[in-house]
């Protein structure tokens, strides 16, 4: 499903609900899934947000398998409406997915666009008369601008917190065994607020801020120019990735409300570092923008 104002164009599948192109003019900015580095550009997050510890996790007196990042983005989404304004699919729960999350839910993902930029809203409800748990995050991929594997440099990320200011020093949650957090931290400064993105960064997985810290992250391109800028305002943590030793042409730029398990939690979902609580008949809204 296509939409566009004239000044950007997107698409979105009905499979998982994925943004699969961003366009301005002959420039595509979203990651066009080449299994040789990642077979995706921006799927749904959820019900999860990383991986549950040995793939398993408690709930409801039960013990429950989900993969990593949830089934989202895996399964076919409903198209609720399909206009010039907005592009909205759902995804209700079903004997399926009640076999590996046991929780009733009706997930929205709504798309609208404004001047250059892409405004992206899932809304997660609960129609049960119990509480439910869940994480939602994003996962865009962005092509890198004037990609060569010959250069160190890619791009540049400028990172920016609560109160538009520049994030200068940051403290990073380590994934450790079985892509779960590890209770070391890493801790770097970025001289001027810019942050070289490189192969090498890398190197030991995904950069995971936590703590509703960064809020706003711009790619420049290797000329220190603005290329692209997400925002999100509701994430508690943002995570920047690309594939460790691939040298890939992409980087991940990545809002959730959710995170990873940490190494040997085995706690009850309602227990997990980052977990979101819906009461019965709410809902949660996640959102986020990409602005070119």
């Amino acid at each position: 499903m296509k939409l566009s104002n004239g000044i950007i164009s997107i698409e979105v599948s009905t499979h998982g609900a994925e943004l699969i192109s961003l366009k301005k003019g002959d420039t595509e900015y979203v990651w066009q899934a080449d299994p040789e580095y990642w077979k995706r550009s921006a799927p749904i997050l959820f019900p999860i947000v990383g991986k549950v510890w040995n793939g398993e996790y408690k709930a409801n007196g039960g013990v429950y398998h989900l993969p990593q990042h949830g089934f989202a983005r895996d399964m076919d989404f409903e198209v609720v409406k399909a206009d010039a304004n907005a592009l909205v699919l759902a995804l209700d729960s079903s004997e399926e997915t009640l076999a590996k999350y046991p929780y009733e839910f009706h997930l929205e993902a709504k798309y609208t666009l404004e001047g250059s930029t892409v405004h992206i809203l899932w809304t997660v409800k609960n129609p049960s008369s119990e509480e439910m748990y869940c994480q939602i995050g994003a996962h865009p991929a962005f092509n890198y601008p004037e990609f060569s594997k010959a250069d160190e440099v890619h791009a540049y990320a400028e990172l920016f917190d609560a109160a538009d200011a520049k994030v200068e020093s940051l403290e990073i949650s380590r994934l450790g065994a079985q892509g779960c957090c590890s209770p070391l931290k890493g801790h770097f400064e970025i001289p001027g607020g810019q942050l070289p993105l490189t192969a090498d960064l890398f190197s030991g997985d995904a950069l995971v801020q936590e703590g509703s810290v960064v809020k706003k992250v711009t790619l420049f391109d290797k000329q220190q120019a603005p290329f692209l800028t997400v925002v999100s305002h509701c994430c508690e943590v943002m995570a920047l990735w690309s594939p460790p030793q691939k040298d890939a042409p992409f980087v991940c730029i990545e809002p959730w409300l959710g995170r990873t398990d940490r190494v040997e939690f085995t706690g009850d979902f309602s227990e997990k570092d980052w977990i979101q609580r819906v009461a019965p008949a709410a809902a949660l809204d996640f959102d986020y923008s990409i602005t070119v």
